[in-house]
């Protein structure tokens, strides 16, 4: 059986709607290399809603983890591992007609990268070759619901230089 990152033991939030392609853009913008599980990914055809499940790394928290390592053979250079409380963040989007889903990765875990205007609707785009098409029938309609996820942590490993691991999704 295949891991299921995305529990529902997060408790329910506020939810937040938007109605312009701009909204949409600065909403998922937050949600840039943030973990989707492309299994947890349902259209229901019946109601043309599209659901999404994202988990945001909680950066502001008190509760991050820092564990700094030096590097093997090295007397100036560290590494930095973080464990991240994370949000799960659950995007709905209204009034969609037709769904493409383009990948051959034959993964479960991508990384969003970023949201653009198509002619029909809006497209996801992974950072591991893969995008999602979302055909609207009308305007952009999406609703976004996100609560913090006490049993999930996202694990980073930040080396000099500025480069960055991650996430690994890991439970608490």
């Amino acid at each position: 059986m295949a891991k299921q990152y995305f529990r529902q033991d997060a408790p329910e939030a506020e939810t937040l709607h938007v109605t312009s392609f701009e909204e949409c853009y600065e909403l998922m913008s937050n949600l840039h290399d943030c973990p989707f599980d492309l299994e947890e990914a349902i259209f229901d055809n019946s109601i043309s809603q599209w659901t999404g499940k994202f988990l945001r790394p909680l950066w502001e928290s008190p509760e991050v983890e820092r564990d700094r390592q030096k590097l093997i053979l090295s007397r100036f250079f560290t590494t930095e591992r973080l464990r991240v409380p994370a949000a799960k963040a659950i995007v709905r989007v209204h009034g969609v007609a037709q769904v493409q889903i383009v990948s051959d990765q034959g993964i479960r875990l991508y990384t969003f990268n970023e949201l653009k205007a198509t002619n029909v609707g809006i497209r996801l785009d992974f950072c591991e070759a893969m995008r999602i098409e979302l055909d609207l029938a009308n305007r952009v309609d999406v609703t976004y619901d996100e609560a913090h996820f006490p049993s999930v942590r996202l694990a980073y490993t930040n080396f000099p230089f500025g480069s960055q691991t991650g996430p690994r999704v890991e439970d608490v």
